[in-house]
């Protein structure tokens, strides 16, 4: 009898130690690359020029050579003579209607409620608009890109003690407010125009925070090894640029990868414990496998996580990222978001 005692203390012990409480928490990576082309013209479409068509009152208020310069296609080098993409921002001038000077009201209360007086006060509004439009054309003259920039709102001034001052405000300050008025839209407009055509065309470097799932409880056999881990990955990460290839985080990332496979056969159990380890070992890996730009084996990590039976759909999601960043580097005849573009 003491011998059955005895095995049966020991299988609850082992069982004990197996069905340790497994707290997962989200541990922070922080990554760089660079984006490649969501709609790709050609390997060689490497270069870009861009002009602006604008007339002198636009030109007075924010320089011709400003507003070209401020069109950007990052990653794409500039190219006056033979550019693969060639862009032209035009815009009107601006345009004021319905200007009014109007009133405000403001009612003073005691402490019952009580109206105690008014107070008055005059400000001018002025509906305004300017229209401006981006277009871009490949070397073949055939248009890649158009794009709205303008815009329509209304202009509120200051607010003055009499009709009079506001009136006159507007009267004496109505060429710089509608100079103020056109630089910003110009220059919301460059930016804009800037964004789409980089998203579509050009390189640009992304830069952000991710996270892993590692984890964190002191008292299970795997703690140690878990936060060892994830101090690797956060420096291996840390070095991570878009402009250097990823030779060095693939080497740091190697040993990584193998112990978070170990991980999936040392806790094999169907009890939500094992499950929790193997779910953040398929997760860990498929994430890693992104910013090792290896979609391809992020796919199967992000299919067996969804197999899992805990939190699936991590696992499809995670499956759908994959599978555009593979159709991006196909469309793009490119395996690397890591490198230096030749911009001068």
């Amino acid at each position: 009898m003491k011998y059955s005692v005895l095995l049966l203390t020991t299988a609850l012990f082992i069982s004990g130690a197996q069905a340790q409480k497994v707290d997962l928490d989200r541990y922070t990576i922080q990554y760089q690359y660079r984006d490649l082309p969501h709609r790709p013209i050609s390997p060689n479409a490497l270069s870009y020029y861009a002009r602006a068509v604008v007339p002198g009152n636009i030109s007075n208020s924010i320089p011709l050579e400003t507003i070209e310069g401020n069109i950007v296609i990052d990653g794409l080098k500039w190219d006056a003579q033979n550019p693969a993409i060639s862009v032209t921002l035009t815009a009107s001038d601006l345009s004021f209607s319905d200007i009014e000077i109007k009133e405000n009201v403001e009612i003073k209360k005691d402490k019952d409620g009580k109206e105690t007086g008014r107070v008055y006060t005059y400000f001018a509004t002025a509906k305004y608009s300017l229209t401006c439009t981006g277009k871009a054309v490949d070397n073949q003259g055939v248009v890649i890109y158009n794009a709205a920039l303008g815009t329509s709102s209304t202009y509120t001034s200051s607010s003055y003690n009499n009709r009079r001052e506001a009136s006159e405000y507007w009267n004496n300050n109505r060429i710089e407010v509608k100079k103020s008025l056109t630089a910003n839209i110009i220059n919301n407009a460059t930016a804009n125009l800037s964004r789409g055509l980089s998203n579509d065309f050009g390189f640009p470097q992304r830069g952000g925070y991710d996270y892993l799932w590692i984890l964190n409880a002191k008292k299970h056999p795997e703690h140690q090894a878990q936060q060892e881990a994830i101090e690797k990955i956060k420096i291996a990460f840390a070095h991570m640029t878009a402009n250097e290839s990823l030779d060095s985080f693939s080497a740091a990332m190697a040993p990584i990868l193998d112990y978070f496979e170990s991980v999936k056969t040392k806790y094999p159990g169907t009890d939500k414990a094992d499950r929790k380890m193997r779910y953040s070992s398929y997760y860990n890996k498929a994430v890693i496998y992104m910013y090792l730009d290896m979609p391809e084996k992020a796919i199967p990590e992000a299919e067996a996580l969804a197999a899992n039976g805990y939190d699936e759909r991590d696992g499809e999601t995670l499956k759908k990222l994959a599978t555009a960043l593979n159709d991006l580097f196909l469309r793009n005849a490119k395996r690397s978001r890591h490198f230096a573009p030749q911009t001068n």
